[in-house]
């Protein structure tokens, strides 16, 4: 399993940014606050697995 991962890491992770992708626009066009929070709380787990493997997750925002 381990070999698995270490040999397809990058496959899984654009996988799982994809389906981040179509969550979000599922999210943006339903008028509950529930699928919000939910999403917020998975988004936050992501973060946190990104910076474990140390990604630059403020690549491409503009914050001001």
């Amino acid at each position: 399993m381990i070999d698995w991962i270490q040999t397809n890491y990058k496959d899984v992770f654009a996988i799982v940014g994809t389906l981040y992708i179509a969550a979000r626009g599922v999210v943006a066009l339903t008028p509950t606050p529930a699928d919000d929070s939910a999403l917020d709380t998975v988004s936050a787990w992501l973060k946190t697995i990104g910076n474990l493997f140390g990604l630059d997750l403020t690549q491409g925002r503009d914050e001001k």
